[in-house]
């Protein structure tokens, strides 16, 4: 479907003054609204804290919602309780140079309210959004990031296959690869990017320990052994804990950065899973994505789950394409062995020398 050229900013209103807007972001495959940003995303105070000013309606912040938010209000603005024009500054824009911050509370479980969901799935209604303008780039770089500061703590049972984190890891990225040139409202052009974290009160450790029996949260490693993750390598997923000093730096450096190795292995699985049932993905992690949604009964969330765990932990690209052509290499030793498959090989019939496993075994899997 082609994506029609609109002003990402139309029909938005304004959302304080200084705000250009948020943008209203549609699916380009099917043309239905998947983010909902509605007018009436009532501009918030968020937290009572140092004369911050009290909490907007409707609806009181639960207790991790507010440290959250006061935590990373002093963040981003270490001077604010000398500074006599906080309450005026927030919700308008706290402005460090050229970085300009607003933070928006979403309404929940409201169908105005900016919503995400795989397909199939529930909806998801991040909690905060948190839009970083830095005008000192050329275009003006924007980026709009979702925030869910009550992360573990309300359960996330299914860990890497849950839809809410999948929400954030691939719905982001499908989403982007789908909106229009963005512009501000006098038609200037800026770069655009979606961002997703949640934040957990869940302990790093008491989630190790609650979820050993399961490994949900377990990710493969390069020998293809599962592993619980690190408290960093739980943040390439966009997951990070309140109990670390550090976590507003690691989140900031998330929200902040560039592509990282998950968003380019989701664009992978993106790109293949909008690709008709027959076509053949052109590289290996969209391949093995296609064998994954295969083996998983097309469950979206499984595939996108196990692919996850074995990017999780990579440095690169190129580490995860070793390790799922490692692991279709051994899916496809049952193949060999009954003569299935037929390589020329240098006179030998060796799984090890196929030099597209991936691509081979959704082939292989896909003919039965």
């Amino acid at each position: 479907m082609t994506i029609e050229q609109t002003n990402l900013f139309d029909h938005a209103p304004y959302q304080n003054p200084g705000a250009d807007g948020l943008p209203l972001i549609t699916d380009g495959t099917t043309g239905s609204v998947v983010v909902y940003t509605p007018g009436h995303l009532y501009r918030p105070s968020p937290v009572e804290v140092e004369g911050i000013g009290k909490v907007a309606s409707p609806g009181a912040l639960i207790k991790s919602e507010a440290a959250f938010i006061a935590r990373l209000i002093r963040f981003i603005d270490p001077d604010h309780a000398q500074d006599e024009h906080v309450i005026q500054r927030i919700p308008a824009a706290i402005k460090q140079k050229q970085l300009h911050y607003y933070l928006l509370r979403n309404l929940d479980r409201a169908p105005e309210g900016t919503r995400f969901r795989l397909a199939g799935e529930h909806w998801f209604y991040p909690d905060f959004i948190f839009w970083i303008i830095d005008k000192a780039t050329q275009p003006e770089l924007q980026r709009l990031c979702y925030l869910d500061p009550k992360g573990l703590e309300m359960g996330l049972r299914g860990g890497w296959n849950h839809p809410k984190l999948l929400c954030f890891v691939y719905k982001l990225v499908e989403i982007a690869s789908q909106i229009p040139t963005a512009c501000t409202q006098t038609g200037q052009p800026v770069q655009f990017i979606l961002k997703g974290a949640l934040i957990s009160t869940t302990t790093h450790q008491a989630l190790a320990e609650s979820t050993a029996s399961s490994q949900e949260f377990h990710v493969y490693n390069d020998a293809g052994y599962k592993i619980f993750p690190s408290a960093t390598e739980f943040a390439n997923g966009g997951i990070f804990f309140a109990e670390k000093p550090d976590h507003l730096q690691r989140l900031m450096n998330h929200l902040t950065a560039g592509q990282s190795v998950i968003d380019q292995v989701m664009g992978c699985a993106v790109n293949a899973n909008a690709l008709p049932e027959t076509t053949i993905p052109t590289d290996e992690i969209g391949c093995f994505f296609r064998y994954l949604l295969q083996q998983n009964q097309q469950s979206l969330a499984v595939a996108l789950g196990e692919l996850l765990r074995y990017a999780l932990t990579a440095n690169d690209i190129n580490q995860v394409i070793s390790r799922v052509q490692a692991e279709s290499r051994k899916q496809l030793l049952p193949y060999l062995q009954k003569g299935v498959i037929h390589k020329i090989t240098g006179g030998m019939e060796d799984v090890n020398r196929i030099a597209q496993p991936c691509r081979e075994l959704w082939q292989r899997h896909t003919a039965g």
